[in-house]
């Protein structure tokens, strides 16, 4: 299996659906183990078998096989492989693998942040982006936090630092639907906006998802797990 330059493959996986397989090394399955519910437990295993015979289908290599190194923030990268960052709520997974730069992906349900959305957008929201919600009818307003949280997840992932990147620091659009990239600014980096691209994925109805990626363009490819061949 190929990745071309410039592109990038959205995979999809209904974790409940896949099988296990005995791939995983002792650590991943040690970092499984953390998941108090045993549903929790077997997904998390279950995530990782995914990643690694997705992974290994573009390498070559046996999913068993595949090395893995770690980013001072704790970002995942695979030796001698292409860029790629997974996300899972639940049953349904995401995985992004990138032959344009670094990726950056999340997903979260419908009604995530209901209960707290306001202390949520306290916390990590941008002024801008507050002023964003203030701008929106009051039912809206769960919703757009909600787009928000995911979107920025995704940017400060491809950046490589998750949540220690400053969530405040930077700013995305909040609206439903928009064209373009839905960074708006980024403190930290001058050329961030020109240099990064934040977009929404196609996702169930239930969830919202976004896609950030370090590149000018890219072409970006929606594939199932279901479709590949082990």
């Amino acid at each position: 299996m190929r990745l071309g330059r410039g592109e990038i493959a959205v995979w999809t996986a209904a974790l409940d659906g896949a099988g296990v397989s005995d791939c995983l090394a002792p650590e991943e399955r040690a970092r499984a183990d953390f998941a108090i519910d045993p549903m929790e437990r077997r997904r998390r295993v279950c995530s990782r078998s995914v990643l690694r015979h997705i992974l290994g289908a573009y390498v070559g290599l046996p999913a068993a096989q595949l090395e893995f190194v770690t980013a001072p923030h704790g970002k995942p990268r695979l030796v001698n492989g292409p860029e790629f960052n997974l996300s899972h709520s639940g049953e349904t997974m995401l995985l992004a693998v990138s032959g344009a730069g670094p990726v950056g992906v999340d997903v979260e349900p419908c009604g995530r942040l209901d209960d707290d959305w306001r202390g949520v957008t306290r916390r990590t929201f941008s002024d801008a982006e507050r002023a964003q919600l203030e701008q929106m009818p009051d039912a809206d307003r769960p919703r757009a936090a909600l787009r928000g949280w995911v979107r920025k997840e995704a940017y400060a992932k491809a950046r490589g630092e998750g949540f220690a990147y400053g969530f405040p620091s930077f700013t995305v659009r909040l609206d439903e639907g928009a064209a373009g990239s839905m960074l708006v600014e980024d403190a930290k980096d001058d050329g961030a906006v020109s240099g990064w691209r934040l977009l929404d994925l196609v996702a169930p109805l239930e969830f919202a998802a976004s896609l950030a990626h370090g590149s000018a363009e890219c072409v970006i490819a929606y594939r199932s797990y279901e479709t590949l061949h082990l």
